[in-house]
């Protein structure tokens, strides 16, 4: 039996972004997603996508997929006039078929985004062509599937193909959409078995040399190799699949793809395979903002890997979905921490640039070799489409889909269910027993730890049940309600079911003191605090490498030494240190928060091969400390995160 999506998304148009989120969300509009079409002839007005003859495979999906939910978030005018330019031209041209977009281009791949930026878009408008164009595009894929099945790319995407199936099939009650949802996931890569036992347990290159793939690029064609139908050696079939299980986005996705085969089947095996999966890949190739190493595929743990972009913002999509399938809190401490530390690292503060690959430690960005598995050595500057365009198109979804998952509701027969997800800044509309209500959620989260839900209502008194998510990583949280201190807080979620009035409100105080993490066997520890982490921010001189005004490619060099270790025995401040001029940016320049510790200079510690090197396992670290401020990690462009033990 069909197990539904535990929890629902407001509708965009009844949240709204405030405080911090909102300035992430506003800068995006003024930077790359606001003017991306204008300097950028992918997304111009000659994509295939808008009835031109230009880019008609993923990039104009893509784009399209972070445009529509930031325009509607923000009612932006200009930006709304942008998205829907693109949804009116892909609506138009479905053919009778049920097949759309480019006439050139029949790959299943790039259709699975646009579905996503549909889905976005309904949940925006209620536009029920949305839906009238899905159930034709989903008979075409039923009468299709059997003689064109999956190829490329979406044979290891083809779960997110499904997911909109099964979206549509929750608001259209269509049977047959369970059927072609199987159908969909049985055409792709088994990504339960994957997950159950990862089999890459060290750096990609012990398990597929970059340049044995390559050799059969150049028989086959990369286009043949990437197209498991028609190659016919076991040995190349066997390098496919290495390729795809090991590449960084494709985990990102498929990530959630158990999780559907659960709402199928109601087995909880599939569920069991994707916290297994996470865990095995926190061992073997973890990063501490929660993340795992992909440049471009898997590669170890060691802190100079490179992150890229595109997983960053495929994961947390990823963790959005597993949290409305299950109602988990653990997944939402992941999110968090995603959201907070990597997803802001990668990106200029004003949205100018980006980079295609982050480090943990990262104490050069430069054109030059590194040690990726196999990108490019411009893949950690800071540009416009820096190694590969991919995340100059996909950076769009991180921040909108992260406001439009703060917060999910649920429905029973006698009350409304809101639960808060993850927390920042935001307020939200909805109706409970037939009650409008506004819920105003105030903090600075996580760059305080008070946030506080205040009531709004035209009724004399409203029903409903409010859920708060306690992080596993908070010890001692405290709940105030209409002025009443809460005795016993539950975890992982905290719920308060009562008939509320206008200006009652809830406290919730998630203490997070600075906290040193060791690792004493391999002589390393970072800091955190809550869900942030912190680094040594590097002072850095940043060189224009090629010029196109606001939007231009940049090396940052370090203009001051980096290699410092926490002392054996070290002091942690009881706070932080709060701006209070800070703009809601995660600028280096100005960074919302800092700590002061004491480290020491380290002697034998530098560069190699342009990063930083190894951590050395016997530092030699000189005997007085140094007094230095660390800032959010997601508020530095070079910095040191990993350190090791004086």
């Amino acid at each position: 039996m069909y197990k539904r999506t535990t929890y629902h998304q407001l509708p965009t148009t009844d949240v709204s972004a405030e405080g911090w989120l909102h300035a992430q969300l506003r800068v995006q509009a003024d930077g790359l997603t606001g003017h991306l079409d204008e300097i950028w002839e992918d997304v111009g007005e000659n994509s295939a996508w808008l009835g031109g003859d230009g880019e008609s495979w993923e990039r104009g999906p893509y784009y399209l997929d972070g445009l529509v939910p930031l325009a509607y978030l923000l009612t932006d005018e200009p930006l709304l006039a942008k998205a829907r330019r693109w949804i009116d031209a892909i609506l138009g041209s479905q053919e009778p078929s049920g097949q759309f977009g480019p006439a050139g281009n029949d790959d299943w791949w790039p259709r699975m985004v646009v579905l996503k930026a549909m889905k976005e878009y309904y949940d925006a408008s209620g536009d029920d062509r949305v839906m009238e164009f899905m159930s034709r595009y989903f008979d075409y894929q039923r009468a299709e599937l059997p003689d064109r099945p999956f190829f490329m790319w979406a044979v290891a995407r083809g779960g997110e193909n499904a997911w909109s199936a099964l979206w549509f099939y929750e608001r259209s009650g269509a049977d047959q959409q369970l059927s072609l949802a199987t159908t969909l996931l049985d055409g792709a890569f088994d990504w339960t078995g994957f997950f159950e036992r990862l089999p890459y347990t060290r750096p990609m290159e012990e398990h597929l040399r970059w340049g044995e793939l390559t050799a059969v690029w150049e028989k086959y064609g990369q286009a043949e190799l990437l197209n498991p139908v028609h190659i016919g050696e076991e040995k190349a079939r066997d390098l496919f699949l290495k390729y795809h299980t090991s590449h960084g986005v494709n985990i990102a996705m498929a990530v959630k793809y158990p999780a559907l085969r659960y709402q199928l089947t109601g087995d909880r095996r599939h569920l069991e395979s994707v916290r297994s999966g996470l865990r095995q890949l926190d061992r073997y190739h973890g990063q501490l903002h929660g993340l795992y190493s992909c440049d471009e595929h898997l590669n170890g743990t060691e802190p100079t890997t490179g992150v890229e972009l595109c997983t960053v913002v495929e994961f947390m999509f990823s963790l959005e979905v597993l949290l409305a399938i299950t109602g988990e809190a653990e997944f939402a401490d992941r999110l968090e921490r995603v959201a907070f530390n990597a997803l802001p690292a990668a990106l200029s503060h004003d949205f100018t640039s980006h980079q295609y690959d982050q480090q943990v430690n990262q104490v050069l960005c430069s054109v030059a070799h590194r040690d990726w598995y196999n990108n490019t050595d411009t893949s950690n500057i800071f540009g416009l489409a820096p190694h590969f365009p991919c995340c100059l198109a996909n950076m769009h979804q991180g921040w909108p889909k992260l406001a439009r998952s703060l917060w999910m509701r649920r429905e029973s027969e006698d009350r409304t269910e809101l639960t808060a997800m993850v927390y920042a800044p935001s307020s939200i509309r909805f109706a409970s027993q037939g009650r409008g209500v506004t819920l105003h959620e105030r903090t600075r989260y996580p760059f305080g730890d008070t946030i506080e839900f205040a009531v709004e209502t035209d009724a004399e008194g409203v029903e409903f049940e409010l859920r708060l998510r306690v992080p596993e990583w908070c010890e001692s949280p405290g709940i105030v309600v209409d002025g009443a201190p809460v005795e016993a807080v539950e975890r992982p979620f905290h719920s308060i079911r009562r008939t509320w009035r206008s200006g009652e409100s809830v406290t919730l105080t998630l203490p997070m003191p600075p906290t040193l993490r060791r690792d004493e066997e391999a002589g390393t520890a970072y800091f955190t605090k809550g869900p942030l982490l912190y680094a040594l921010p590097i002072p850095g001189d940043w060189k224009r490498i090629v010029d196109r005004g606001r939007f231009s490619d940049y090396e940052v060099h370090p203009n001051t030494d980096w290699a410092y270790g926490v002392p054996p025995a070290i002091a942690l401040p009881s706070g932080v240190e709060s701006n209070p001029e800070w703009n809601g940016l995660f600028d280096p320049e100005s960074p919302p928060e800092r700590m002061e510790v004491r480290l020491r200079r380290v002697k034998n510690w530098g560069l190699r091969h342009n990063s930083a090197a190894p951590i050395p396992k016997t530092p030699e670290c000189e005997p007085q400390d140094t007094v230095v401020q660390l800032v959010p990690y997601g508020a530095t462009a070079l910095r040191v995160t990993l350190f090791p033990i004086c």
